[in-house]
């Protein structure tokens, strides 16, 4: 997945259908926050 460089934190993505699967059911959502993590080389 590849996210715009000025995505702002708490932006939530869904990804449809590729959540978990039941038999019997279609697949359920991905949804993803945004939060990103500090690198000690990349400020």
């Amino acid at each position: 997945m590849t996210l715009a460089p000025n995505t702002k934190i708490g932006t939530k993505v869904t990804v449809e259908g590729k959540g978990p699967q039941v038999p019997g059911a279609h697949a359920g959502n991905i949804v993803i926050t945004v939060n990103p993590l500090e690198h000690p080389e990349f400020k």
